[in-house]
């Protein structure tokens, strides 16, 4: 049976609290806003500590996934959105049409960009898969 070994344990650690403290900040949100919908990302992120702590062989990849779809994915298209309609304002004739990508929205977007691209560098060495005999 494949097992997937700890490497870097400071790693592994930081991850189990990412996930932790987004599932208690999903939980809050879901609680205010009553929307069923909340439910999704707090279950992907159970799966994620589930897959961590069972040391399971999918891990990494489900982890790199993960990064990809809600660190950069996301992001971007936040980024790609807030240009176009940027654009559009500009094209309008409306004055500021351009303040909107120096907010402070725009800044924190980034900085998520660039935490997705720091997990997404030190995921790849983590965690060695080996065989375990039992």
């Amino acid at each position: 049976m494949k097992k997937l070994q700890i490497v870097d344990n400071t790693y592994y650690n930081i991850l189990i609290a990412i996930f932790s403290v987004l599932i208690l900040y999903n939980s809050y949100a879901l609680m205010n806003t009553q929307s069923l919908i909340g439910i999704i990302p707090i279950i992907i992120q159970c799966v994620l500590i589930y897959l961590l702590a069972t040391r399971n062989v999918f891990s990494q990849k489900a982890i790199k996934v993960w990064i990809l779809l809600v660190f950069i994915g996301l992001s971007m298209l936040k980024i790609i959105a807030a240009f176009l309609q940027a654009w559009a304002m500009n094209m309008r004739g409306d004055e500021n049409a351009l303040e909107n990508l120096s907010s402070t929205r725009m800044i924190y977007t980034v900085v998520l960009i660039l935490i997705g691209i720091i997990l997404w560098i030190l995921n790849s060495g983590f965690g060695e898969v080996v065989e375990v005999n039992e």
